[in-house]
């Protein structure tokens, strides 16, 4: 009897890797979800008939190098990289572009969703981008890193070669940079995009983002107020405004009747805003919303009790 089982890592080389085994027997697993297997555990499984089998499958799928130097970085790729590699998540720091082998993508032809987090060393994407046509997610983005208070900003330029990412990415995410114009010439190269993350602020442009969107995220940005523009994103189903500074304005009011035009609009996050002068009944008026999340964002029980929603986090 076989099963799959996901969510396991591999400690090899001193590389945390996340993985996926597949067709692996039953018999031999030896780990549970969010646990690792070790050497030794190799070890006990290479001793068994059904174990020597099951290491020979072992096919990587996710790979996260975001704590590597670049050294070990390159080195987990020469081991690793593949056409099975589905997930691959990146840090290369300032001077370091130059010394990752971005010759080993081409080999990651199957790769679907790419990290860059932090990666103030990419100045332009490479055209080696180019080999993998099965991507379906693309994320550049600066986060906050331990011991640290809040995130800094990457330096993203306009003409970044988004020429060389592939035109199947169905969602970006950009959060956290310098861009406050997004270009149109960005969203011309994605014709299938469906998702889209960022963080705004209220000098954000609004013009080019693409109205056939279906997911929105503009957590963390610095908003006040909601932009009139979103108004137009008639086709979203799923947005999220989380910890936004949303209502902490001169009148307390979030303006969320932008909103109303959202018919199929299902999911809505305002965590963590300032909505206890903000109407919340507008909500109400949108005939698909089932769940809206306003966990931390300082509103009353009266407030509470006009929602009609099915799911209301508080």
């Amino acid at each position: 009897m076989k099963r799959i089982i996901t969510g396991i890592g591999l400690s090899l080389f001193g590389v945390i890797l996340a993985t996926e085994f597949k067709d692996i027997p039953t018999e031999v697993v030896v780990g549970g979800i969010g646990q690792y297997l070790t050497q030794q555990d190799i070890g006990r499984l290479a001793r068994t008939s059904k174990g020597n089998r099951a290491i020979a499958q072992l096919a990587m799928r996710k790979l996260d190098l975001t704590s590597k130097t670049i050294e070990q970085a390159n080195k987990a790729l020469e081991t690793y990289a593949g056409p099975q590699l589905q997930e691959l998540k990146l840090t290369i720091r300032k001077h370091e572009g130059p010394l990752f082998k971005w010759d080993l993508l081409k080999k990651c032809t199957g790769l679907r969703r790419l990290d860059f987090i932090n990666c103030d060393g990419i100045t332009q994407f490479p055209c080696v981008l180019s080999v993998l046509t099965n991507l379906k997610e693309l994320h550049f983005d600066a986060i906050a890193e331990p011991g640290q208070f809040g995130v800094w900003v990457l330096n993203l330029k306009d003409n970044y070669n988004w020429d060389a990412v592939p035109k199947t990415l169905e969602k970006l995410s950009i959060r956290h940079t310098n861009l406050k114009r997004l270009p149109v010439s960005l969203f011309e190269s994605f014709p299938n995009l469906k998702e889209f993350d960022y963080t705004p602020d209220e000098n954000t442009k609004w013009d080019a983002l693409p109205k056939q969107l279906e997911g929105l995220s503009l957590r963390g940005g610095y908003l006040r107020q909601l932009p009139d523009a979103l108004s137009l994103f008639q086709k979203l189903k799923k947005l999220d405004l989380g910890n936004s500074l949303l209502g902490n304005n001169a009148t307390g009011n979030a303006h969320l009747s932008v909103l109303e035009p959202l018919k199929e609009l299902e999911e809505l996050y305002l965590d963590a805003n300032y909505l206890e002068h903000t109407d919340l009944s507008v909500l109400n008026r949108l005939p698909k919303l089932r769940k809206v999340n306003l966990r931390n964002s300082q509103v009353t029980q009266e407030q509470l009790d006009e929602l009609t929603i099915e799911t209301v986090i508080h």
